[in-house]
């Protein structure tokens, strides 16, 4: 008969390691921001080559605003501002109180954006933040009359 507090130990061990592999990246990271991402969630390693948003007129588009993780505090904050261009009609930027962008196309065509994200704090740390160009890529067949 097998040493079953030995096979016990073992589960313990083995759960345990997994367990602390999962959350390794929270343990072993210091204090600042990590898994940072643009506008449309785009990595931060390639926010300089831009993001493409296709849409559809009559179709809502939903662009997800700036995201990454602060620890200790996990809370971290930062402005925006609009640096150039125009969003499709009927599109619009929350600016700094929503980072996202929404809205129904009222109209097909292409629209380039840069929008900027700067003075980023995460707890006592800052950081410059970025400016990244968003390039809006509407089709459909036509004009929408509201």
């Amino acid at each position: 008969m097998p040493d079953l507090t030995k096979m016990f130990a073992g589960l313990v061990c083995v759960v345990y390691l997994a367990l602390l592999a999962g959350c390794a990246s929270d343990i072993f990271q210091e204090s600042g921001m990590s898994n940072f991402r643009g506008w449309n969630l785009q990595p931060y390693e390639s926010i300089r080559s831009g993001a493409e948003v296709d849409g559809q007129v009559g179709h809502l588009i939903s662009v997800y605003g700036p995201s990454g993780k602060c620890l200790p505090s996990r809370s971290w904050t930062g402005r925006t501002r609009h640096i150039s261009g125009s969003f499709p009609p009927g599109v619009h930027f929350g600016g700094d109180k929503s980072w996202d962008i929404t809205g129904i196309p009222t109209e097909r065509g292409h629209w380039v954006v840069k929008l900027e994200l700067y003075n980023v704090e995460c707890g006592a740390l800052h950081y410059d933040g970025f400016q990244q160009e968003l390039r809006f890529h509407i089709t459909g067949s036509g004009k929408v009359v509201q």
